[in-house]
Formats: structure tokens, sequence, C-alpha cells
């Protein structure tokens, strides 16, 4: 799958070694930009130059014969310096989001084991915690549960009521589905399978993984708009008590002491999964209310962050992919005595 990838060694101040399937290319800078040659080649998608064998292979006989279409050096350099300056952005907004969740995670392994302002403590088999938080079980908080639908091809629709399935629950916290990868069934299938129809007064875990390590396996996300959606097999709904707050309830499920339990629970080797009996047995330490939402609004903060910076992230992959298919193709020409634009 990586055949026609392209990479530079430019910013690498120390010997490379390339492997017997890599092709080495050498950059003439008198005729050609490096980084321009570089933005043009990944646009080529050069896999589809491939030998048409069981083992597709891109020669340097191939790369030598392809044709480009290049502007003078001066506009090389200026189309370069444009798309740099976006991979920049890219770059330090991907840091920022990397921070920010490693800030995250450490505060978070704080505030739900040591909780706000306590300063006596409670040994307890999932860990120690506050000595007046309560070690209880999920099973313990729930009103009800919904199980997914026994989907098969035939029952998916192009239009109808959305599926959550189970790429959809991940440590985000919230419902993510790719518009591109979203599913449908049928107003008249949902009616038929109303006991796996839920909708933001649910909230949604995965109790299957196709990863065999489980990465995802038991994690909890909320359903954050006004849909009503279908629960796909290994998904399933959980309606919680006054008692716990779901946003509370999600936290837990990506705290150290929750996934180390869902490792011990989860059976199989390709698919693994969990037991729903096994899974509402999970025991959480539990603060009384007040204080899961002091913890939820401290932690919601950096969610925010997070959230807003995967947004910028996006739209600046947006505006790359837009200004590589115009400024490499030459449909949009720059004028090289003008700034550089700065994004």
């Amino acid at each position: 799958g990586r055949v026609g990838a392209v990479g530079s060694v430019q910013k690498i101040n120390e010997p490379v070694w390339a492997s017997d399937n890599t092709l080495t290319l050498i950059v003439n800078e008198s005729l050609v930009d490096f980084n321009f040659m570089e933005f043009l080649l990944t646009t080529m998608n050069l896999a589809n130059y491939a030998t048409k064998t069981a083992q597709p292979l891109l020669t340097q006989t191939i790369l030598r014969k392809l044709e480009i279409d290049l502007p003078p050096l001066s506009e090389q350099h200026k189309i370069a310096a444009i798309l740099s300056s976006v991979d920049e952005a890219i770059e330090k907004t991907e840091t920022i989001i990397e921070q920010t969740e490693k800030v995250k995670k450490g505060l978070m392994q704080q505030l739900l084991t040591k909780g706000i302002g306590h300063t006596k403590f409670k040994k307890t088999e999932i860990g120690e915690m506050p000595e007046d938080w309560v070690l209880s079980t999920i099973g313990d908080h729930l009103i009800e549960h919904r199980g997914g639908a026994s989907l098969t091809p035939n029952d998916f629709t192009d239009y109808g009521v959305k599926v959550i399935p189970k790429k959809g629950v991940t440590s985000l916290g919230v419902l993510k589905i790719e518009e591109h990868e979203q599913t449908f069934v049928s107003e008249e299938y949902a009616q038929k399978n109303i006991n796996s129809v839920v909708d933001k007064n649910y909230v949604i875990a995965v109790l299957r993984d196709l990863v065999p390590s489980g990465p995802n396996i038991g994690l909890i996300v909320r359903i954050t708009d006004n849909e009503k959606y279908i629960l796909a097999q290994g998904v399933y709904g959980l309606r919680v008590k006054d008692s716990i707050l779901p946003e509370f309830l999600v936290y837990l499920s990506n705290s150290k002491s929750f996934r180390e339990q869902m490792r011990r629970k989860m059976v199989g080797s390709t698919q693994v999964h969990i037991r729903n009996s096994e899974y509402f047995n999970t025991l959480i330490p539990l603060p009384g209310i007040e204080e899961q939402k002091r913890i939820v609004d401290i932690l919601s903060v950096f969610d925010k962050r997070i959230e807003s910076e995967i947004a910028k992230l996006s739209t600046l992959k947006i505006i790359k992919q837009g200004l590589m298919q115009s400024l490499l193709t030459g449909k949009v020409r720059v004028k090289v005595d003008d700034e550089v634009v700065s994004l």
C-alpha cells in the first residue's frame, strides 16, 4: 500500500540508509525547487504508474519517462513557500493537539484517582481513591441498555436512520463518524428494530474490537446532536441514573484503571469482545455528583481546545489540498514580485 509514497530527507542532519525497495531521487536545484518537486510528486499518485503485477513495482526507468510541466524556477520557489507555510501551520496544530491531549491525560488520571481537595484516601481493588468516594459498578447506575441490530448488507440504504458502527466509538469521548463512512437504514427497518434505536439520552459503548489488542473496547462516547441512530452489532446504548453524569462515565472509560480492567476482561483473538455481564460488573470509583460536575468542567476545557484544534487541522488540510490542485497544475499562477502569502 506504500508504492509511490513520497518523502524527503532534507531536514535530517545525518546519513540515511535507503532500503532496496526505495528509489532515491536527487533534484537538480538549478532547474527545480526541491520542495516544489516533493509537492508535485505527492499529487501525481505515482502508484498508478507502477507495474501491474502481483507485487507492483515503480522503477527508475518508469520515473525517468514521466513528463511534468514546470513553471519558471522563481515561480516554483514561491509556490513551494506558500505550500510550506501551510505545512508549518499543520505541524504546529498537530503539536498543539498532541500536547493538549498529553496534559489532559495526566490531569484526568489525577482527578479520577485523587479528586479535588482530598487529604484522606483508602485502598481498593482498583487502586487508591478518596475516603468518601464509593466503589461501584457500571451496572449499579444503569436504567437500561440496548444492543445492536443484526444488520445484513441488504439492510443498508442511501439515506434514512444513521447507523452507529464500532469505529464511531473512540477515545475522543463524542460519537465521531466520517461523512463518507456514514451508513443508513430505512425508517421502516428502524421501527422494526426499535430496541436498537438510541438518541442523546444514551451514551454509547463498544464491546467488540476488530483490533486484537482491543484499544477501543469498552470505551464510551456521548451523542451530541438531536438525531436518532440505530446501533450496529457490538455497540450498546446505555441510559444511566442521576447518580452518575454521562460525561463523567465517558472520562472514566478512558482512565488507566478502566482500560486495565478491559484488557483483563476481553476474550477472543482476531476479534476481541467483552461479555455484557463482565462489562456491567466493571468497577468504577465514584465521587458525589457535585464533585463529578467539577471534574467534568475542568476536563471539558481541554476537550473544547482539542476539538477546536482538530477542526482547524481539518480546514488547513482542505486548504492545502486545494492549493496543491491549483498551484501545481497551473490553474492558478502566482506573481513572483508579490510577497508570499503567510497562512
